[in-house]
C-alpha cells in the first residue's frame, strides 16, 4: 500500500488506511505523529470518528500482543484526537504555559 498517495479513496477507506498507518508507525517509533494535512483531514472527517477508532483498534489487535501496549497506544491517540477535535490544550501544555509565565516575570 502506498501510504503517501491515498487519493481516490472514500472517506471510510482513507480513515481505515490512516489508522493502520499510524499503528504501524507507533509500532516502529513508539509515537504517533500527525502532519498538518492529517490534522486538517481528521477535523473534516470528525463525524466518522467511530470508523477511525474501529480501524485503529483492529490494527492494534493485529500488530500488538500485549494489552498494555494496546492501552498505551489508545491513550496516546485519544489525547491527540481530543486536542484536534475539541481544540483544547492538554493539561501538560497548560502547566508548561503556566510555568513559563512564572519565569518570565
Amino acid at each position: 500500500m502506498d501510504w503517501q498517495n491515498m487519493t481516490g479513496l472514500s472517506d471510510y477507506q482513507w480513515l481505515e488506511h490512516k489508522a493502520e498507518y499510524l499503528v504501524c508507525m507507533y509500532r516502529c517509533t513508539g509515537d504517533i505523529v500527525l502532519t498538518q494535512d492529517d490534522i486538517k483531514d481528521l477535523k473534516e472527517l470528525k463525524k466518522h470518528h467511530h470508523v477511525f477508532m474501529f480501524a485503529f483498534n483492529g490494527a492494534l489487535n493485529q500488530y500488538f500482543y500485549y494489552e498494555a501496549d494496546k492501552r498505551k497506544a489508545r491513550a496516546l491517540i485519544t489525547r491527540k484526537l481530543a486536542v484536534i477535535y475539541f481544540e483544547k490544550q492538554s493539561l501538560f501544555s497548560l502547566i508548561k504555559q503556566f510555568l513559563k509565565s512564572l519565569f518570565r516575570r
